[in-house]
């Protein structure tokens, strides 16, 4: 007997009906943030925590890299495409002569990974450091954190299972553990993450020696970039800071790799190092924070940047950043947005090459080509996937 075919009215009824719990908790979570902004950000401005961008402007020699994936489920197998571009700022400076800088990685499975996902992530992670490691400018832009790189990589080479040869060659052909340790320790390579899910913000503003009340403490609730938002004001930036002490657990290293993997993992474990000092008392290494309000900006930039680096260098990074962006509620410099613009538009490429391969294949008449028209799934327009 067939199941009962679900009523989609009375599901979207359901879902619809959350909405009021949904606003109320919002409401709770903010609404002290709400009345205790002005004190806060009072305490903050005399204790020299929040402070003013500088008056000069930023270079506009600036680059940022961004990357891509796709990964197209086959009968037969996996599609994987990866790509990462550089590109200039809103006033190119022609470093890059043909407009934007490209590395691109692709493979064809016969048979299925576990996560081909993991795979695809460390090959964009590997085509990106090989690009930021070349970049020649004053400023080169992460789009996103400094650990995102070691995330990717740590979980694929634990993960890779038969793709797992293919990944140590790609990190070998590279010389990814070289442009890893030029990522990890060049001050002249920044980040900013736009989705940030870390609640660094308050525990800096509670280490710090603001004199912050604990009951004031409390009313900072939200993530690190709503946090600046609501306490910053357009052309301000906060006191550059450690980053948290969590950053010491990185690693890439994994017992249960060898031969290969487990060299290949070791040097890119040694490559990150200055990352782990990142919040060591006394130390000069690592990753610092700071968050920038663009003039005439509605949201804030979550900014990481290397500890080498003197207060006066983060300020102009930061001046940089801001002036790149240009557009109240942009969420981004403009070089970021066109990298991240570049590298998505690329992943169409994912469907062009299946064609091709499938026209390659066909020529030859083989009667296994359906294996890799078909997808790995019967699918209905419309339904989710």
């Amino acid at each position: 007997m067939k199941p009962a075919a679900a009523d989609d009215g009375d599901v979207v009824a359901q879902i619809l009906a959350s909405a009021p719990a949904h606003v109320a908790r919002a409401r709770s979570a903010f609404v002290r943030m709400s009345a205790d902004r002005y004190e806060i950000r009072g305490r903050l401005l005399d204790s020299g925590f929040i402070r003013p961008l500088p008056d000069e402007p930023g270079s506009t020699d600036i680059v940022c890299v961004d990357g891509g994936t796709a990964v197209k489920g086959l009968y037969a197998g996996d599609l994987i495409v990866t790509a990462a571009v550089a590109l200039e700022g809103g006033r190119p400076t022609g470093r890059i002569p043909e407009g934007a800088e490209t590395r691109s990685w692709t493979h064809l499975g016969v048979g299925h990974t576990t996560d081909p996902s993991r795979v695809a992530s460390a090959a964009m992670a590997c085509a990106e450091l090989r690009l930021l490691a070349e970049q020649p400018h004053d400023h080169v832009l992460i789009d996103g954190s400094h650990q995102t790189f070691v995330l990717a990589l740590a979980s694929a080479l634990r993960s890779a299972g038969p793709l797992l040869s293919e990944l140590v060659d790609l990190i070998d052909r590279w010389d990814i553990p070289q442009a890893l340790t030029k990522v990890c320790t060049d001050a002249r390579i920044i980040a900013s993450p736009k989705s940030d899910a870390t609640d660094a913000f308050a525990k800096i503003v509670a280490a710090d020696p603001v004199n912050l009340p604990t009951d004031l403490q409390q009313a900072l609730v939200g993530g690190d970039k709503v946090l600046a938002a609501m306490l910053l004001e357009p052309g301000e930036m906060t006191r550059p800071s450690p980053a948290p002490k969590s950053w010491s657990q990185l690693r890439i290293a994994h017992p249960e790799l060898t031969g290969r993997a487990k060299a290949v993992a070791g040097a890119l474990d040694t490559a990150i190092a200055p990352l782990r000092d990142a919040a060591a008392e006394g130390s000069t290494a690592g990753i610092g924070l700071t968050y920038v309000m663009p003039d005439d900006a509605v949201t804030a930039l979550k900014v990481e940047y290397k500890r080498t680096a003197t207060d006066a260098q983060v300020a102009h990074a930061a001046r940089t950043l801001a002036d790149d962006t240009v557009a109240m509620h942009a969420q981004e410099p403009v070089c970021q947005f066109k990298a991240d613009a570049h590298a998505k538009a690329a992943m169409a490429a994912c469907d062009t090459l299946h064609g091709e391969i499938v026209r390659e294949v066909a020529e030859h008449g083989d009667d296994w080509v359906r294996y890799f028209v078909l997808s790995s799934r019967t699918a209905t327009a419309g339904a989710p996937t």
